[in-house]
């Protein structure tokens, strides 16, 4: 059963080949999170360098992290880290292979988490 409700988040996953945050619209698809995979532990983006997204810092923290979403405790979950330049605040992201964001969280505040899950 399909909604057609728009959401105004879309988190994606997509066949190893990248993790990725996006806000979706009609006409266009902008991400506010890409990561291409294989990662490394360490600042994988830092704020001074050039691209679509500026000063911002991604740090992955860990590859093989646990977290608890949903009731479900995750094991091998990839742990990053964003901060920026324009703000105090920070994001912390965990995905998980397969599924791709199970949580997020604002300066330690829970602002989405996956609490349920089916089979496409």
């Amino acid at each position: 059963m399909s909604s057609k409700k728009l959401f105004n988040d879309e988190l994606l996953f997509s066949d190893g080949e990248f993790y990725g945050q996006a806000n979706d619209a009609e006409s266009s698809t902008h991400y506010d999170l890409y990561l291409g995979l294989p990662l490394r532990i360490g600042v994988i983006l830092h704020e001074d360098e050039g691209g679509v997204i500026t000063g911002v810092r991604n740090t992955v923290k860990a590859t093989n992290g646990t977290v608890q979403a949903g009731g479900v405790n995750y094991n091998n979950v990839i742990v990053l880290e964003k901060t920026s330049v324009y703000s105090d605040g920070v994001w912390t992201y965990y995905f998980v292979d397969g599924i791709g964001l199970v949580k997020e969280l604002y300066n330690d505040v829970v602002i989405f988490e996956l609490l349920d899950r089916t089979a496409n």
